[in-house]
């Protein structure tokens, strides 16, 4: 599909029947963790799910189809292939006037999903044998972002208290581990700066709070960016982690005014 390795493949057959539907999904909750990629397991269930019956149903009308599953991971992403024998492209369900799929339609979210929950997903015609791929990519995510940004695309009109930076996984995972390692050794030095008495220890005080002052601010920002329960969790946050985190800035703020 494309010149990117993947070291790790696996490789499934099965019967154009409903059937192959949970047998798909069985195979790859299991191989996930076996590849030790537990985090992508639920997402990749479900897309392997919503492309393996649109494969049985694009292949319905034929006798003794066959359909096709085939997995590839580097450990960082995963890349999820459906081949059918039918080389119509795939075509998505027409959405409703708020961008959204009609809940009442059969099968009407299938790529909806796949386009909302993958980094990218695409199609091609193949000749031997003739049929197609429709194929998926899923990249791993820091933890810190799982609050419900991702989650987001599944409704492209929807309205944001703070509308989310594009940032890319990639980008993502380096600033995520930037601000840890900047972290450890920022700590490191302060405990050894303490110790050598260089430090003064008074001001302790004021970075003690600044610690979960940092942390609540991080979260009180993903749940301003999120879109899925946002409007509950915004209120909530408002109404309790605010008025703790100006208290902790506040008083930050005031010990550092007395210590200069």
């Amino acid at each position: 599909m494309t010149p990117h390795q993947w070291p790790l493949r696996s490789y499934l057959e099965l019967g154009a029947l409903p059937t192959a539907v949970p047998c798909a999904r069985l195979h790859a909750r299991h191989l996930l963790r076996e590849w030790g990629l537990n985090g992508l397991a639920a997402d990749t269930e479900l897309m392997v799910s919503e492309l393996v019956t649109n494969a049985v149903k694009a292949t319905a009308d034929q006798q003794q189809a066959a359909i096709r599953l085939q997995l590839s991971s580097d450990r960082a992403s995963v890349l999820v292939e459906v081949w059918d024998a039918d080389p119509q492209p795939p075509a998505p369900k027409d959405l409703t006037e708020d961008g959204r799929p009609d809940p009442q339609e059969e099968g009407g979210r299938g790529l909806f999903l796949v386009a909302a929950l993958s980094s990218r997903w695409d199609w091609y015609r193949t000749r031997e044998p003739p049929g197609k791929v429709v194929w998926c990519e899923l990249e791993a995510r820091s933890a810190w972002w799982l609050t419900g940004d991702r989650y987001s695309s599944l409704y492209p009109g929807a309205e944001y208290l703070i509308r989310p930076f594009p940032v890319s996984p990639a980008a993502e995972r380096a600033a995520g581990r930037g601000s840890v390692l900047a972290a450890i050794l920022a700590a490191a030095w302060l405990t050894w700066a303490s110790l050598r008495h260089g430090f003064d220890l008074r001001w302790w005080s004021v970075l003690g709070p600044l610690l979960p002052a940092g942390i609540l601010a991080g979260f009180i920002w993903r749940v301003f960016t999120t879109r899925v329960g946002g409007p509950i969790g915004v209120g909530c946050v408002i109404m309790s982690a605010c008025p703790v985190l100006a208290a902790l800035l506040g008083w930050a703020v005031t010990r550092s005014l007395t210590l200069l």
